[in-house]
């Protein structure tokens, strides 16, 4: 997103870290970024938060099915 960045814990913070007390935040932002650069920063915070929760779940061995739900899974980027 070129140095544009986020932190996807606007309603808190989820698995592994449980915090409802938390605030996302962008970070980078300058006036040459646009729409599609914040759009970038998020999904890709979004997937680093995603990743850390898959992790935590599989840390004790790998799991053969994961489920997923909301918005997300009807959109053919994220699957």
């Amino acid at each position: 997103a070129e140095g544009c960045a986020a932190l996807e814990t606007f309603q808190g913070a989820r698995t592994p870290e449980t915090d409802p007390k938390a605030r996302g935040a962008l970070y980078g932002l300058t006036l040459k970024h646009g729409r599609g650069h914040v759009w970038r920063a998020l999904l890709e915070a979004t997937a680093l938060g995603t990743r850390a929760s898959v992790d935590a779940l599989t840390q004790n061995g790998p799991k053969e099915d994961l489920a997923l739900s909301g918005g997300a899974t009807r959109s053919k980027l994220w699957l």
